[in-house]
């Protein structure tokens, strides 16, 4: 009995020299990427810090009350922002990961079009990455096709 498939297997995609070198290169920007989303979240971290800290002092002390709410305010808002940039670096991590496999297109599509977020070195990087995606072969080759 034949046991052979009804089709051949896909043969794999083969990049270019310039394709897998600007995935190579797109690997690379997207880690260096999410290390300034990662220190933009920990900024935010000292911010819901600070607003954490002014709280007991103006509770204790003869601060007006309303100062307190700026306190929550800042926990609130630096925190909330803390935790989208949080889940942005572990997303752009991710994306330069599957830039480097040379696989997981829609992971590096969703990842190229959250860095267009920020103006202008995650658009810039996102435009790029979107552009080299949209190639048949890089396409093919991430698992787009």
């Amino acid at each position: 009995m034949n046991t052979a498939p009804p089709y051949p297997p896909p043969a794999p995609s083969q990049l270019s020299p310039e394709d897998d070198q600007q995935l190579g290169l797109l690997s690379i920007l997207f880690y260096v990427y999410s290390a300034f989303v990662a220190l933009a979240a920990l900024m935010c971290v000292g911010g819901a810090l600070f607003g954490a800290a002014i709280i007991p002092q103006i509770t204790r002390g003869k601060g007006a009350p309303d100062l307190a709410l700026v306190g929550g305010a800042f926990v609130i808002i630096f925190g909330c922002a803390a935790a989208l940039l949080a889940a942005k670096t572990v997303m752009m991590i991710l994306t330069g990961r599957a830039f480097g496999r040379r696989q997981g297109y829609i992971t590096c599509m969703i990842g190229a079009c959250l860095a267009m977020t920020n103006i202008p070195f995650g658009t810039a990087l996102g435009i790029f990455a979107i552009v080299t995606l949209q190639k048949a072969p890089v396409k093919a080759r991430l698992g787009g096709a």
